[in-house]
């Protein structure tokens, strides 16, 4: 059978919460928060699919978080699609957004793939990110969610830093700290089995070039560190430029290090990797 649940947990004034919510059944989570000195702390497990994990805390936190547990069960493979997004925003704290994809199809590959966000500032940060797996693969395509901006952070001092993995936990990050602000854009990234995507492009059924310089960059200004890396067993594509560093199958044989130190105004219009 079937069955439905529904949770809609409206947070206000000062608050601490906890939940947790294991799921076997078709569920969704539907939250808000608006409060002074409090925190948000969420774990999501739906069956043996995926399991999320949401965390705020600051001056002052406001936001949604949704999961969706379809409980599907699309072609008889034993696997469920799920869906989660969370626009979030704090001062003077920080937020944290995890989803693990613990099951596949085996013909597609492994699961293991693993989706981390990170903002926080001594200023304010904010947050608008959707994820999704189903039996074949993890996406987080951004187009008709969030357009303009995924990851923002302002302040004093800042940190933002996305990682993306597969199944072999090979993988790609992007991160920049700093003073002043930081917007990061990234529209499109999918992992499935032994391969990662972090932006590299028509992922997410968009029209590649149409995205070209506007699909994974970042925006800031003041003084800071812009960190890209990704590594791989047998090959790295980056997508600026369009080259390829190998990889001879072992390890983490394939490495790529981006990094540029700013000040003033910075742009860096594509960090799109991706590898296998």
């Amino acid at each position: 059978m079937n069955k439905k649940m529904f949770v809609s947990i409206m947070v206000v004034s000062l608050i601490t919460l906890g939940l947790i919510l294991t799921v076997n059944a078709q569920t969704i989570l539907d939250m808000n928060w608006d409060s002074n000195l409090g925190n948000v702390d969420v774990t999501f497990t739906a069956d043996d699919d995926d399991r999320m994990g949401f965390y705020t805390e600051g001056n002052y936190i406001k936001g949604s978080l949704y999961a969706k547990d379809y409980d599907d069960n699309p072609y008889g493979y034993g696997v469920d699609s799920f869906l989660t997004t969370t626009n979030a925003y704090v001062e003077g704290g920080f937020i944290e957004y995890a989803v693990n994809r613990t099951d596949s199809k085996t013909s597609y590959g492994a699961a293991g793939q693993k989706s981390y966000s990170f903002v926080g500032s001594t200023g304010n940060a904010s947050m608008d990110y959707r994820v999704s797996t189903n039996y074949a693969s993890m996406k987080a395509c951004q187009y008709g969610f969030a357009s303009s901006k995924n990851f923002e952070a302002n302040g004093g001092y800042f940190e933002v830093l996305h990682t993306l993995t597969d199944s072999d936990d090979d993988g790609a990050s992007v991160y920049v700290e700093g003073s002043g602000s930081a917007v990061i854009k990234l529209m499109g990234a999918q992992s499935a089995g032994s391969s990662f995507n972090m932006g590299h492009l028509g992922v997410c059924g968009d029209g590649e070039e149409a995205w070209d310089d506007n699909y994974a960059k970042l925006q800031a200004s003041g003084t800071g560190v812009f960190n890209v890396n990704a590594w791989a067993d047998n090959s790295i594509s980056v997508h600026e430029g369009g080259w390829t560093i190998p990889g001879d199958g072992t390890d983490n044989s394939a490495f790529y290090d981006l990094t540029v130190g700013y000040s003033g105004e910075f742009n860096y219009l594509d960090f799109g990797v991706a590898g296998n």
